[in-house]
């Protein structure tokens, strides 16, 4: 076929053809396509001819003097004959030609008439007959509520004339592909049409047929246009009239008339201001831009990097929930390239790229337009008590589901500076949630998904930020400066999806309270169980950005190297790296793809020893006892490697990456280690009392629930015993026959080892309430990063203890236990320590943490 050699370049989902094969086998097969013209009826020929079946025997739909060409086969006689004895596929299209129609097919023909034909000869018998919606997609460019001259001159997307079609396609057949839905078994159909009759008779047998037929064509027109949808987006609206409709909402309008109440100014005025904030935060996105722009964030992104491992199978249920209703993306946020990789993927693997919630420190000039363009849309850090920005915020976000754009933004507020999931953030979400609530004709999906660098270009910056420096400000001179990052690789990208939580499946019926307050603080004045939901659901998809996330063997080896101080021999080495997988693979992780069956001898090529190179030429560890003539990294027997201890910290964000797979394993290694407790004498104490394994571990997994997300709808006691239970099939357990009592020990302590950070960084926050004299809780941060950097200098701690993040998650979770007056202050009101905290409450927390420090 001529045009077969331009088909081929086409992206096939896995799987199709076998699919396709499979259903040729058991019945005969219809496609179903949405708009007639002769290039779908000439993919779907050539489908066919690829398939090794016999030649399409008919094609109902199809107009212009393209009815001429195909004569017979355009009629309905043909449909019949085809799925009679010769057994070839046919085809129909849903719309009608726009010019005229073949001779002998009525414009009814090309409604319900094939399918009550279709309907009509399952119900007499023979094989069953499968339905199958199918898309091939070249052109991205979306519907426009008003038709353009191009739209006049070429056609509108929703059906193309032949010159659009034409140059569409040869512009974009190599980035073309197919998308095929969930066949329609039509004798199943049938069936379940006559249960749902439930013996109502056949009185009308003529018009039930009819009724039946316009289900399934409404079903899969459906279908069809969902998926189309989802590829190219809701029609195409100006700036101005999105603004417009934003400012149209009922609840904007109500905060308007509010607000000028209020202030005691005319309500035009108000709004006018409203007007000014929506335009300070609405995306402008471009279908045109993102095409003219895509080469060079695709240039950029193999010039960093080389290559990303994507999860097809997870990319294959967002894409089924996009069918069902709006999207939003909950990626995890290590570095500003998080949005740019998903973007581009979207963009390439044929879903409508989402529009990204970004803080409005980044809408400096260039970068802001060019992040609108492409579908950022931006927000103040801090908008608490604001509320009619609250309100403007509120109502945009709720003309983006209505749209049904898909939308993305990180459910940590900001970058992770220490590698593992920050606390989750509820105000944004909270917003999401009630706009739902108030649009829900169509389902919502909240989609986890985990992005894993093997090295950042941030990582320096992190470290020097977790040590006290300031953060960097953006600016267009600091998008300068990063050119010099296009200067090195860094390594490959794991991009991992888990499955998405549909809202409608979730709250199942009953709807949200309403939205409430001014969104700044997690949607504030909603009732208690509101609050408890949405806090749940910022859990749930916290938890699942964990579970998704890829174990990469730079996060492996920093892990092993990081399990204690001084040189670690290749021996151990090994043995850590081997204890940690094993651990990762019985919890059901996801190994980047080489580290699945590779070699853990850093001697043997293969992903261990390619990473521990790449660590050894930034100078994140030295490999000791290397020969001249070996490859970089390799060591002889009996050589080892030393992280150096300023370097620790920079280290410890890639264990941070992982340290999620071994963290109930950590803190009950650490509670099997802690030295028995010392009695205070006083009462009620329950450091005093005779600790068990349980309690003990119950005690850290509580100390450090700032720090780690444990798994979501689980008791503790379920946790535990089944942690305890894979430690014992891990030969971990104390009468554990695989290892000698020495092996053991030495593997509980590495466990022990990555609580012990967190450890120390609390025991300082601890130590530090018995010196500090009052002030606000900026200045009680900073004491405590000071006295841990003493600390970390007289060799009393870890250096990557000294870390501001978890200091701030100490001091809240300080406050959180009374440790500070008055309880109710905010981050610039004074504050003290309680009386019982100073007399002897944080002298006993140093103590009881002390109890678990390996």
């Amino acid at each position: 076929m001529g045009l077969g050699r331009l088909f081929a370049r086409a992206e096939i989902p896995a799987g199709v053809e076998d699919q396709l094969r499979e259903l040729g086998r058991e019945g005969r097969v219809v496609f179903v396509m949405r708009s007639s013209g002769w290039l779908n009826l000439s993919f779907i020929r050539w489908l066919v001819h690829r398939l090794g079946w016999p030649a399409l025997g008919a094609a109902i739909g199809i107009g212009g003097l393209f009815s001429l060409l195909i004569g017979g086969r355009g009629r309905l006689a043909a449909l019949r004959a085809a799925l009679g004895q010769s057994r070839a596929p046919a085809l129909i299209f849903l719309r009608r030609p726009r010019v005229f129609h073949a001779k002998g097919v009525t414009g009814a023909d090309h409604g319900q008439e094939p399918f009550r034909a279709l309907c009509a000869l399952q119900r007499a018998g023979g094989p069953p007959i499968y339905l199958v919606p199918i898309l091939y997609v070249w052109s991205r460019r979306p519907q426009r509520l008003k038709p353009s001259l191009i739209d006049i001159v070429l056609g509108s997307t929703e059906a193309p004339g032949s010159l659009a079609t034409s140059i569409a396609f040869l512009r974009n057949y190599q980035r073309a592909f197919v998308r095929m839905g969930r066949p329609i078994d039509l004798r199943d159909f049938l069936a379940a049409e006559a249960r749902r009759a439930g013996g109502e008779g056949d009185g009308d047998a003529a018009g039930a047929l009819q009724r039946t037929a316009r289900k399934v064509r409404g079903s899969l027109y459906y279908h069809l246009s969902r998926e189309a949808r989802a590829i190219v987006g809701p029609p195409f609206k100006s700036p101005r009239r999105v603004r417009e409709e934003v400012l149209r909402d009922p609840a904007l309008q109500q905060a308007i008339a509010v607000e000028a109440e209020r202030r005691r100014r005319p309500p035009a005025d108000v709004g006018r201001q409203a007007a000014r904030m929506v335009k300070e935060i609405a995306a402008r996105m471009s279908p045109l831009f993102f095409e003219l722009i895509r080469p060079l964030v695709v240039w950029i992104c193999t010039r960093l990097y080389q290559g990303i491992e994507l999860d097809e199978d997870g990319l294959a249920e967002v894409r089924l929930a996009a069918n069902r209703g709006a999207l939003v993306l909950c990626p995890s946020h290590k570095s500003h390239m998080d949005y740019v990789i998903l973007t581009l993927l979207f963009y390439e693997k044929g879903l409508l790229p989402p529009h990204v919630a970004a803080g409005i420190n980044l809408a400096f000039w260039p970068f802001g337009a060019i992040a609108r363009w492409c579908g950022g849309f931006f927000i103040r850090r801090s908008f608490k008590g604001d509320h009619l920005y609250s309100a403007v915020l509120r109502a945009y976000v709720k003309r983006l589901i209505r749209d049904g754009f898909p939308q993305e933004f990180f459910i940590e507020g900001g970058r992770s500076r220490t590698g593992k999931l920050a606390s989750p953030r509820t105000g944004l979400l909270a917003m999401e949630v009630d706009a739902w609530s108030e649009e829900s004709g169509q389902d919502l999906s909240f989609v986890p998904i985990a992005i894993d660098y093997e090295k950042l270009p941030e990582g320096k910056s992190y470290a020097r930020e977790l040590g006290g420096g300031d953060k960097p400000k953006e600016s267009f001179w600091s998008l300068l400066e990063a050119r010099k990052t296009l200067r090195s690789r860094h390594g490959r990208i794991y991009v991992r999806f888990d499955r998405p939580i549909s809202m409608a499946a979730l709250v199942n019926g009953p709807q949200l309270a309403p939205p409430g307050g001014d969104g700044g603080d997690g949607g504030g004045g909603g009732d208690k169980a509101r609050r408890a939901f949405i806090q749940s659901l910022a859990n749930r998809i916290a938890y699942g950005i964990n579970r998704a996330s890829t174990l990469t063997p730079v996060g492996l080896c920093a892990a092993a190297l990081l399990g204690g101080e001084g040189e670690v021999s290749a021996a151990d080495l090994v043995r850590r790296l081997d204890l940690l997988r094993r651990i990762a693979v019985h919890g059901g992780g996801h190994l980047a793809g080489p580290l699945v069956d590779a070699p853990l001898d850093p001697d043997q090529p293969g992903p261990i020893g390619d990473a521990l190179a790449a660590l050894a030429r930034d100078g994140l560890c030295e490999a000791r006892g290397a020969g001249p003539g070996l490859a970089p990294g390799a060591l002889p027997g009996g050589g080892g490697y030393l992280v150096p201890r300023q370097r620790r910290p920079e280290l410890d964000f890639f264990r941070n990456n992982v340290i999620h797979h071994f963290v109930a394993f950590a803190i009950i290694a650490a509670a099997q280690g802690a030295t028995p407790p010392v009695a205070s004498g006083r009462a009620g104490d329950n450091a005093a009392a005779a600790p068990t394994l349980e309690s003990d571990t119950r005690w850290l997994s509580r100390l450090f629930k700032l720090e780690f997300r444990y798994r979501v709808g689980a008791r503790f006691e379920t946790i535990f015993a089944e942690t305890v239970q894979a430690m014992a099939a891990l030969g971990l357990a104390g009468d554990s026959p695989q290892a000698p009592p020495s092996a053991l020990a030495r593997d509980r302590l590495f466990l022990a080892q990555m609580v012990r950070p967190y450890a120390d960084a609390y025991r300082v926050a601890a130590d530090t309430l018995n010196s500090w004299t009052g002030g606000d809780r900026r200045a009680f941060n900073k004491s405590a990063l000071q006295h841990a950097i003493d600390q970390v200098a007289a060799g009393r701690a870890l250096p990557e203890s000294a870390s501001k993040t978890t200091l701030e998650n100490a001091a809240a979770w300080l406050a959180a236990e009374g440790a500070f007056t008055p309880a109710d202050a905010g981050p610039g009101d004074r504050q003290t320590v309680t009386p019982e905290w100073r007399d002897g409450r944080a002298a006993e927390l140093v103590r009881r943490i002390d109890r678990y420090r390996p």
